[in-house]
């Protein structure tokens, strides 16, 4: 499985499908919420308020039209699918443990923040042994973007970048796959350090944020 796009219509009746998301939803300002460090010791973690809030003590307001992604460090283990899922059982996915965002967050993000897009470097955006699915339903309702398995978020400044999401144009499809770019200027800081690279010794830097591909899809994929 690769990076791939929740259009809003996966569980929204009668929302965007990926042909009808606007060009300009599918840009906007790079928010990354780090919760590494917590998810290693707590797989099961949820984004909640508190990070927000530290995000934004930190950086200032969230903007409108942002992409808020989360980071917790789990595209390196691809693609090791034990320690993805943090179980044997790779086909019961009531016995996966991974992080995501609390669906009160992603409510409050939506409504006060306005923001276009939510997603993470896990196989989905919520808790997985969800049954119901609050996260999912909440931004088909609200015509919201969700994008899963993202790839080196450490990459890329947790604040200051623009991020695009080029989604294959599915006619009728409730997502597909899609190769995340994010854009940032020279001095910005990025929590992983590694040697320079061409992007990054560019006035413009670059970061592709992608790829991991499984030999076989096994859950999450539409």
């Amino acid at each position: 499985m690769g990076t791939h796009m929740d259009a809003p219509a996966h569980f929204g009746k009668g929302k965007w499908r990926t042909q009808h998301i606007p060009i300009e939803r599918l840009m906007g300002p790079g928010v990354i919420i780090n919760i590494k460090n917590k998810a290693a010791s707590n797989p099961d973690y949820q984004v909640v308020m508190e990070d927000i809030h530290v995000y934004e003590s930190r950086y200032g307001r969230i903007k409108e039209g942002s992409i808020v992604l989360m980071y917790a460090g789990w595209y390196q283990k691809y693609p090791n699918k034990t320690a993805i899922f943090n179980t044997d059982h790779h086909n019961i996915t009531s016995e996966f443990h991974f992080p995501g965002f609390h669906e009160d967050t992603v409510e409050w993000l939506i409504h006060h923040r306005r923001i276009s897009a939510i997603g993470c470097d896990t196989p989905t955006f919520e808790l997985p042994q969800t049954s119901s699915f609050p996260v999912h339903q909440i931004i088909g309702r609200e015509n919201v973007i969700g994008i899963e398995n993202a790839a080196y978020l450490d990459k890329i400044p947790e604040a200051g970048s623009t991020i695009f999401m080029p989604v294959i144009k599915i006619d009728d499809g409730s997502g597909g796959p899609v190769r995340l770019l994010a854009t940032y200027e020279d001095g910005i800081d990025t929590p992983a350090n590694g040697a320079e690279t061409f992007f990054e010794r560019s006035s413009l830097k670059f970061a592709f944020i992608l790829i991991f591909v499984f030999k076989k899809i096994t859950v999450f994929n539409c």
